[in-house]
């Protein structure tokens, strides 16, 4: 009886185990740099483009880094030492992303 109740218990735990891991697959969304003009030519559909590729990555179960998106909104490109902090956070974390999405053909100073 106790060798059965042990049986059970150690299904129980590989069961729930295997559940979990399951569940945190099917929620796992993996970091994706996206790359994409900024300051050449017209910033606003720069800007624009940028939210479609973000939307582009969602839609393929990835977790977009658009840095025209977000350093942008307090950060000043026009002024040299923003840019060049925000050129090292950008950089920061492009290393913490599993993949680099490269879209345009356009390829900038940033």
């Amino acid at each position: 009886m106790l060798n059965s109740l042990k049986a059970i218990i150690i299904s129980f735990i590989f069961f729930s185990f295997y559940i979990e891991r399951e569940e945190r697959a099917a929620r796992y969304r993996p970091l994706v740099y996206i790359c994409s003009p900024y300051s050449h030519g017209h910033i606003n559909t720069n800007i624009e483009n940028a939210r479609k590729y973000s939307r582009f990555a969602v839609d393929r179960h990835c977790l977009p880094i658009t840095p025209p998106i977000h350093f942008t909104q307090f950060m000043d490109d026009t002024v040299s030492e923003e840019r060049e902090t925000a050129i090292f956070m950008n950089l920061v974390l492009m290393s913490k992303c599993v993949e680099l999405w490269v879209f345009g053909d356009t390829i900038s100073a940033g």
